[in-house]
C-alpha cells in the first residue's frame, strides 16, 4: 500500500503541475539580474508606461574575413565584399514569412530590391538594396570605396557609419566624407516586429533564418570560405535556442547518471547467493531518489515557480546525494539480526518489523539531522536575490524533503518487502522462481554478536529492547550473507585501527593544516568571471557571433541610453540640467567623448539657423518642425517621445562607454556604480528612488553587470548565515555542548579548503559557482554531522573505542554515500556546456573536502579531544 501511494503522489504531482502551471524562463536578462535591480525597475518602465515606440526584434548579421581589411584594393576586397552583403540580404529576403511581417511594395523592381517596411541598415543601401544597382554602377574597387566613403545614402538618408562598419577608418577621421581606407567588418540590422499577436510569427521566422543564412555560407564555399568571408548572425530567440539546446544535449547525460547509479547499486547490494542477493532494493534506492526528485519538481510546477536551464543541474547532484538515506538505512538494517527466526509468517512479520524499528531508532536522527542542513543550505540560496538561484534552490528544497519522506516510507516497504522474499527463499528479481533448499553453513561465535567494541547491532543487557515485544532480540548480522556492506565494515574497522596510530595522527594534523594554508592563500586570489560561453554549448554560433563582434566591431562596446523623464522639457532650465547631466557623465573615466547624436543640441541649432520664424513657435510647433526635416527624423523621430497633445514626455540620447574592459568584472562594476553616483547627484533626482529617476541612464550591459555587483554582498551574506544555521541545527540536534565547538571550525575550514581547491582547478566566481558555492555548507556539513552523530551515540566509554566503533559503522555509509554522490555528477564532465563542468568541478572538490574531513580529519581531533563517557542515548 504505501509503495501503491507513493507512486500515485508522485505521478499526481508531477502531471498536474505540468498540466497547470509549467512555465519556462530562458531570457538571460531576467534569469541573472538581481530582483529589484534599478535595470530593471527602468526598463520595465520604458517597455511598459512610457510614450517610445516599442523597440524592434533586432536581426544582426556580421560580415567579416577574419580581422582582414575588407576593403583592400589589390585583391578586390571592396566589391567582393559587397557581393557576399548581398548575398546575405537576400538570404533574408528568401526566407519564408518576411513578406508578412514586413511588407513591401508589390511594384518594386530592380532598382529598390528590399524596399521593406521593416527598419533595418545596410551598406547595400548605397546601391538601392539591389545587386543590378551595384554591378552597373561599380566596376572598380575604387569605384566600391567610394560609394562606401559616402556620407549620405542616394536619398539623402544621413549614414551612421558606426552602425554598418566594423571599425571603419578614414583618411581624415574629423571629416565623416573623407574615403575610407579600412573596414573589418560589414553590419545588417533587420528591425523585426515586436508584437505580441504576431510573435510566433517573427520567432518561427527567425528560427527559419538563421539556417537559410548559414546555408548561403555553407553552399557557396568558393565564395565564402576560399576567401576567409565568414557570417555570424545573431537574433532575438538565438540565445534561448542555443541554450535549450546545449540542455538537450545533455538530457543523454542525464540518463547515463540514473543508469550509473542503477549499475553501481545493483552490484553493491548483489551477491552470488540468488536468495540473499539484493539488487531489487539497489533498484527501489534509485527508484525513491527519483520519485522524491519528480515529485519535488511536480510541487514547484504546481506553484508557478519558472524552469531554467541552470535547474537542469539539480538533478545531477540530487541523484548523487539522495541516494546517501538509503544506504545508510540498509547498512543499519544489515547490521541488525534477530536472534531466532520462526517459520511462521506472522512471527517473521513482527521480527522484520522489529528490525525496521531498531534501525530508524538508530539513524533516524542521523538522516533527519543531515536532510535539515541540506534543506537548510537551499533555504538560504532562496533567499538570493539573484533569479537563477533564488528558482534553481526553491525546486531543490521539496526534492529533499520528498526524497527523505520516500527514503523512511516507500524505500523501508521495499526493505520490508524485500526481506519476506529473502525468508520464501525466492530469487532475487525473479521473486517467482523459488530457490532450492540450501543447508545454512553454522555460525562461529564471533558471527552471533559482534564486536564487543561496537555495541551496534545488538541489544545489551542493560539496555531497553526497540520495541515492547521483549522477546525479539537483535544481534550481528548473518556471515552467509557475504553483504557487500558488510566487507566495506571490515574495510573501515582495519583502516581505524591504521588511522589511530600516533605517527599517522600527527601526519594527518600536520597534512590538513598545509591543505588548509594553501587554500586560504589560494582563496586570496579568486576572482569574479562571466563568459556567456558558460550557459551554451561548445561550437554555439551565438558565441562565435558575440567573438566577431568583439574583434571586428566598435558595437561591442556598452552603450548606455540617456533617458529624460517626468519633467517638462521645453523650459530652458530643465535643458540646462539635461546637458549637465550629460557633461558629468562624460567626465567619467570610462566614457571618452559626448554622444555623436544629441537631440537636444542639434535642436538648440536647428532653432538658431533658422531663419524662417521658426523661432516664433511654441516648444511643441518647434519639435514638430525640426522632425520634419529627413535627416532629423531619421536620427530623432524614435528617441523623441510625444504625447497627443505633442507635449514631449520622454526623450534619450546614447553615449558609449568606450573605456570599460567587456572582460574585466571589476572595471564593469564600477562604471555600473559610477554611472549610478552620477544619476543619484543630479538635482532633479535629490530625494527620489533610484526606480522613479527622471534622469537616468540604461544598457543592456547593466543586467549582468548587476549580477556581478550583488555576488560578493551576497555570498559573504550566504556563507555567514550558513555557519550560524549549521551550528543552530548542531545545538538543537546532537544534545551535547561541545558537539558545536567541532562543528563550526570544521565547516569554515572546509567552505575555506573547497573555495581555494576551486579556485586551483580553474573555477572563477560567476553566475555558475556562485550557486555551488551558496549550498555548499549545508552539502558538506552532511559528512562531519553523521560522524559525530554516530561518534557521540557510541556506546564505548573511551575515545579510541568510540572512533574505531564509528568508523567501522557509520564510516563505510559515509564513503559509499560520497561515491554515489561523485559517480551522479561523472556524466557532467562530458557535458558541452560549461556550466556543467563547473558543477562537475566543484562537486569533485565538495565531496573529496567532505568525505576527507569527515573520515580522516574529524575523526583524529576526536581521538585527541573528544569528550568520552555514555552514549547519550544512555544519558
Amino acid at each position: 500500500t504505501t509503495i501503491i501511494l507513493s507512486i500515485i503522489l508522485t505521478l499526481g504531482l508531477l502531471i498536474s503541475g505540468a498540466a497547470t502551471n509549467l512555465t519556462f524562463e530562458t531570457d538571460d536578462d531576467v534569469i541573472f539580474t538581481p530582483f529589484g535591480a534599478l535595470p530593471t525597475k527602468h526598463r520595465d518602465w520604458i517597455k511598459d508606461d512610457s510614450d517610445f515606440p516599442d523597440l524592434p526584434r533586432d536581426y544582426v548579421i556580421l560580415i567579416h574575413q577574419q580581422g582582414q581589411n575588407m576593403l583592400n584594393a589589390t585583391l578586390g576586397a571592396a566589391m567582393e565584399s559587397v557581393e557576399r552583403a548581398f548575398d546575405a540580404l537576400e538570404a533574408l529576403q528568401e526566407t519564408n514569412g518576411l513578406q508578412d511581417l514586413c511588407p513591401w511594395p508589390t511594384n518594386q523592381d530592380s532598382s529598390n530590391a528590399f524596399d521593406t517596411s521593416c527598419p533595418w541598415d545596410s551598406v547595400t543601401q548605397f546601391f538601392n538594396n539591389s545587386r543590378q544597382v551595384f554591378r552597373d554602377q561599380v566596376q572598380t574597387n575604387q569605384q566600391a570605396i567610394d560609394a562606401l566613403s559616402a556620407s549620405t545614402y542616394p536619398d539623402g538618408t544621413l549614414v551612421l557609419s558606426t552602425q554598418i562598419f566594423g571599425k571603419p577608418v578614414r583618411q581624415d577621421p574629423n571629416n565623416r566624407s573623407s574615403t575610407l581606407i579600412s573596414i573589418e567588418s560589414y553590419l545588417i540590422v533587420l528591425g523585426l516586429p515586436d508584437n505580441d499577436t504576431i510573435l510566433s510569427q517573427t520567432q518561427d521566422y527567425e528560427q527559419d533564418a538563421i539556417d537559410t543564412v548559414f546555408g548561403v555560407q555553407n553552399d557557396n564555399p568558393e565564395e565564402w570560405a576560399d576567401l576567409d568571408y565568414v557570417v555570424d548572425q545573431y537574433n532575438e530567440r538565438s540565445f534561448g535556442d542555443e541554450f535549450a539546446r546545449g540542455f538537450a544535449q545533455n538530457i543523454p547525460l542525464l540518463i547515463a547518471a540514473f543508469t550509473i547509479m542503477i549499475v553501481f547499486t545493483i552490484g553493491f547490494f548483489s551477491q552470488r547467493n540468488w536468495v540473499y542477493s539484493r539488487a531489487s532494493m539497489g533498484v527501489g534506492a534509485v527508484m525513491s531518489t527519483t520519485m522524491g526528485m519528480l515529485a519535488g519538481f511536480g510541487v514547484m510546477f504546481i506553484a508557478g515557480i519558472p524552469l531554467t536551464s541552470i535547474t537542469g543541474m539539480l538533478p545531477f547532484i540530487l541523484v548523487g546525494i539522495g541516494l546517501d538515506d538509503a544506504f545508510i538505512i540498509t547498512s543499519e538494517y544489515f547490521r541488525s539480526k534477530p536472534a531466532s527466526t520462526n517459520d511462521n509468517r506472522d512471527d517473521s512479520d513482527d521480527i522484520i518489523v522489529q528490525r525496521v524499528h531498531y534501525t530508524i531508532q538508530e539513524v533516524g536522527l542521523s538522516i533527519t539531522t543531515t536532510t535539515i542542513t541540506t534543506g537548510v543550505a537551499f533555504g538560504l540560496g532562496a533567499t538570493s536575490s539573484i533569479p537563477a538561484v533564488y528558482w534553481l534552490c526553491l525546486y531543490a528544497i521539496p526534492a529533499i524533503v520528498m526524497d527523505f519522506v520516500f527514503a523512511i516510507t516507500f524505500f523501508v516497504a521495499i526493505i520490508v518487502i524485500d526481506e519476506r522474499r529473502v525468508q520464501e527463499s525466492r530469487r532475487d528479481c525473479l521473486c517467482c522462481l523459488t530457490a532450492p533448499n540450501k543447508p545454512k553453513p553454522e555460525e562461529t561465535e564471533n558471527e552471533k554478536t559482534m564486536d564487543a567494541s561496537s555495541g551496534h547491532g545488538q541489544l545489551e543487557q542493560n539496555d531497553e529492547p526497540p520495541a515492547a515485544d521483549s522477546a525479539i532480540a537483535v544481534t550481528a548480522p548473518p556471515r552467509e550473507r557475504e553483504s557487500t556492506e558488510l566487507f566495506v565494515d571490515k574495510i573501515m574497522k582495519t583502516y581505524a585501527t591504521y588511522l589511530l596510530l600516533p605517527w599517522v595522527q600527527v601526519a594527518v594534523v600536520i597534512s590538513f593544516l598545509a591543505l588548509l594554508a594553501g587554500c586560504a592563500y589560494s582563496t586570496s586570489q579568486l576572482e569574479q568571471d562571466f563568459d556567456v560561453s558558460f550557459v551554451l554549448p561548445e561550437g554555439s554560433y551565438v558565441v562565435s557571433f558575440l567573438d566577431a563582434m568583439e574583434d571586428y566591431n566598435t558595437n561591442s562596446d556598452a552603450k548606455p541610453e540617456i533617458t529624460f523623464r517626468f519633467v517638462d522639457q521645453s523650459k530652458s532650465e530643465t535643458q540646462d540640467q539635461m546637458e549637465h547631466f550629460i557633461n558629468d557623465l562624460v567626465e567619467l573615466s570610462e566614457i571618452s567623448d559626448p554622444p555623436d547624436q544629441f537631440w537636444l543640441r542639434d535642436f538648440k541649432a536647428f532653432i538658431a539657423g533658422n531663419t524662417s520664424g521658426v523661432g516664433d513657435l511654441d516648444f511643441n510647433d518647434q519639435i514638430a518642425v525640426f522632425l520634419e526635416v529627413p535627416a532629423y527624423k531619421v536620427l530623432y523621430e524614435e528617441d523623441i517621445a510625444r504625447n497627443a497633445n505633442g507635449d514631449v514626455t520622454a526623450s534619450r540620447t546614447k553615449i558609449t562607454m568606450d573605456q570599460v574592459d567587456l572582460d574585466d568584472v571589476r572595471e564593469q562594476i564600477d562604471a555600473l556604480e559610477n554611472q549610478e553616483k552620477v544619476s543619484a547627484k543630479q538635482p532633479v533626482n535629490q530625494g527620489i528612488g533610484g526606480g522613479d529617476w527622471p534622469f537616468f541612464t540604461l544598457a543592456d550591459n547593466y543586467f549582468i553587470w548587476s549580477f556581478f555587483a550583488s555576488c560578493p554582498q551576497e555570498l559573504a551574506q550566504t556563507t555567514i548565515l550558513g555557519v550560524v544555521s549549521v551550528a543552530a541545527i548542531t545545538i538543537l540536534t546532537i544534545p551535547h555542548w561541545s558537539a558545536v565547538f567541532f562543528v563550526t571550525p570544521l565547516i569554515c575550514i572546509l567552505y575555506v579548503d573547497l573555495l581555494g581547491v576551486l579556485q586551483f582547478s580553474g573555477v572563477a566566481v560567476n553566475s555558475i559557482s556562485y550557486i555551488t558555492l551558496t549550498v555548499s555548507i549545508g552539502l558538506m556539513v552532511d559528512f562531519l554531522m553523521h560522524v559525530l552523530l554516530r561518534y557521540y551515540e557510541s556506546r564505548p566509554l573511551d575515545r579510541q573505542s568510540k572512533v574505531q566503533d564509528t568508523l567501522s559503522t557509520m564510516g563505510s555509509s559515509i564513503f559509499v554515500g560520497g561515491f554515489t554522490t561523485l559517480l551522479g555528477t561523472i556524466p557532467l564532465a562530458f557535458s558541452t556546456l560549461e556550466i556543467f563542468q563547473v558543477v562537475f568541478k566543484t562537486f569533485i572538490a565538495l565531496v573529496t573536502l567532505g568525505v576527507a574531513h569527515g573520515l580522516i580529519f574529524l575523526p583524529v581531533v576526536m581521538m585527541m579531544i573528544g569528550p568520552q563517557g555514555p552514549s547519550i542515548r544512555t544519558d
